[in-house]
């Protein structure tokens, strides 16, 4: 590599001690807030010489707070990042010291991250992803960097990467244009794509789960029926107040999160620029991410029930690495329609094409048989655990209305189990295309994912004797991504597609 181009010893950010530790500084000092007597007797002790018994007074909680910021402190100070030589040297020391050594020819990822308070202190957090599956939550680098280091260390490891792609091109022919020489400034340069206010107000409601919604609204409900028991009854008010107090407490963090998830994907953009994918979102923590091209090993199109209803969908990109948030894939386009999304993946990866959902094998009609089947199960397990347990919550002999209630018990747990069935039933399907393997599946949302047959590393098969009698197959594909993402769910099958599918992998290796 080039000399001007290494960079030596970085240093984590000092406004790392405050990110880590702010939330203890909070619970501590509503410790302190409710000891009154225990912090005068502290400080009449320290004021006296008696520190350490000031601080033990005190509850301790002085004493754990400089115990704990002397470890934050430490490990500020000791956490740098080192690029040269064409690698990239992280150290991190507590009590223990871990340096990890990664070749920049392994990054897969490149992302850019920053909260409300790094935005304030001018700071960003740098993420490298590595190509190791294995030992991904050891080698994956985290650090925090003023915004200027940030931005210049991202830029290094893309000139990096690209000088060792023309290198392993040596002795190659080929023509590229002039602009193509120049890597994308991600902050100031021209997108592809970009999503007016509208379409991400679009995309935040339709992607909004349908748990979060019930719940929020059942959280507003029961507080406002609490507040009416209150006006109907004038004892233990209290108790009654501390009630309504949390219920609107919890209904108002899931109301915040609603919202927070509509405002994430704020002034998305994405942009194809040579091999490369430029994604770069987000109004109160923002994100800026480089992926690969060659690094993506499946695409997803996400339904959740309201875009099901909506006939919207968003795309999400798997590789290796990605944590948190992004372990289930990296998100490329934001929810559209089927077309509107063609068009737009088309311009960034058009090495990808949608799958063609009508052409979507369904699972055999005997399937629903056995998934009858699993409803009687269930019902009678059902029915045979009410009429056990009924006894031991109420006094009473088990007698015909036990028997009756047991029953119906038992009839709703099976049609639920059999409505549940149908759902996933209606959702799975799969489709052989020439180069890639598409896979639907899900129940109230549903995934269409997008799997290149190269990018298999082997298939899982499994059978029970039900569906060995009914000629069913079941199984999953692996492929090299996170762990949250490895395994790929097919569903049940007839024998005969699960063989097709061997003999696509024999042909491609």
């Amino acid at each position: 590599m080039k000399e001007e181009q290494e960079i030596v010893r970085l240093r984590n950010h000092f406004t790392y001690i405050f990110e880590q530790m702010w939330r203890m500084l909070v619970a501590f000092a509503c410790l302190l807030l409710g000891s009154e007597d225990s912090i005068k007797l502290g400080m009449e002790l320290i004021r006296n010489g008696n520190i350490i018994q000031g601080l033990l007074a005190m509850g301790g909680v002085l004493l754990l707070i400089i115990v704990i910021s002397l470890w934050y402190v430490n490990r500020w100070y000791h956490t740098t990042l080192t690029i040269k030589d064409g690698t990239v040297i992280s150290a991190k020391v507590t009590l223990n010291r871990r340096v990890n050594t990664m070749s920049i020819a392994n990054i897969s990822n490149i992302n850019l991250e920053q909260n409300l308070f790094e935005m304030i202190v001018g700071t960003y957090k740098l993420k490298l992803d590595t190509n190791s599956l294995s030992t991904a939550n050891q080698t994956d680098l985290e650090i925090v960097l003023k915004k200027k280091d940030a931005e210049h260390v991202k830029q290094l490891i893309l000139t990096m990467l690209r000088e060792l792609e023309e290198e392993q091109d040596v002795g190659k022919k080929k023509e590229e244009e002039p602009s193509a020489q120049e890597e994308f400034d991600a902050l100031q340069g021209e997108y592809d794509i970009t999503y007016s206010d509208k379409e991400i107000l679009i995309n935040g409601l339709v992607t909004i789960s349908v748990s979060e919604c019930f719940l929020a609204v059942g959280l507003i409900c029961s507080t406002i029926a609490a507040g009416v028991s209150m006006g109907q009854e004038k004892k233990d008010v209290l108790s009654i107040i501390s009630a309504m107090f949390l219920q609107f407490i919890a209904a108002s963090s899931i109301v915040v999160d609603i919202l927070r998830r509509c405002l994430q994907d704020f002034h998305f953009r994405a942009k194809r620029c040579q091999d490369k994918i430029y994604v770069s979102y987000g109004l109160f923590k923002k994100k800026s991410y480089v992926v690969p091209v060659d690094k993506i090993n499946a695409v997803t199109l996400k339904y959740t029930f309201i875009s099901r209803l909506c006939r919207k969908a968003y795309v999400k990109v798997i590789n290796i690495g990605g944590q948190g948030e992004e372990a289930d894939g990296m998100k490329l386009l934001l929810a559209d329609s089927y077309e509107g999304l063609g068009s737009k993946l088309q311009m960034l990866l058009p090495e990808f094409q949608l799958p063609e959902t009508d052409r979507l094998m369904r699972p055999p009609k005997r399937l629903m048989g056995l998934y009858r089947l699993h409803a009687f199960f269930n019902a009678m397990i059902a029915t045979v655990l009410c009429v056990v347990t009924y006894p031991l919550f109420e006094e009473e002999r088990i007698g015909g209305s036990v028997l009756l209630i047991s029953g119906l018990v038992g009839v709703a747990a099976g049609c639920l189990n059999l409505y549940i069935s149908y759902m996933r039933y209606r959702a799975s399907g799969i489709l052989y295309g020439e180069s890639n393997f598409i896979i639907s599946r899900g129940v109230f949302a549903k995934t269409v994912q997008t799997v290149p047959y190269g990018r298999i590393q082997f298939i899982h098969l499994r059978q029970g004797p039900f569906m060995r009698k009914m000629g069913l197959l079941g199984g999953e594909v692996s492929i090299l991504a996170s762990a949250a993402s490895q395994t790929q769910q097919i569903g049940v099958f007839g024998s005969n597609d699960f063989e097709r599918l061997e003999e696509r992998l024999r042909e491609t290796y």
